[in-house]
């Protein structure tokens, strides 16, 4: 009785009564579920930007690398022993 008491004087809900699980998330009075979302999206995006921006660089550098090559095998050169960074291994 004196927990109930206590849960409506503070406003505080009882754990029992939330809907957790899939697809359902647990929302406060702040909007923490809300500000999370922001942030993860966020986060997201930047990830998104960056791996776009390593995937054009690597397509750049591999076309440089092949567009060389066919002018030495057009010159009859030798092939150096230089890989594109993909080919490498570490």
């Amino acid at each position: 009785m004196a927990e109930i008491e206590a849960c409506e004087q503070t406003n505080l809900t009882n754990h029992k009564d939330q809907n957790l699980g899939k697809g359902k998330e647990k929302i406060d009075d702040d909007g923490e579920i809300t500000f999370k979302g922001m942030v993860a999206k966020v986060i997201r995006t930047i990830w998104i930007r960056r791996f776009a921006k390593d995937l054009r660089e690597a397509i750049k550098e591999e076309e440089a690398y092949l567009k060389a090559k066919k002018e030495r095998e057009a010159n009859g050169e030798a092939e150096p022993v230089h890989l594109p960074f993909w080919c490498q291994s570490w």
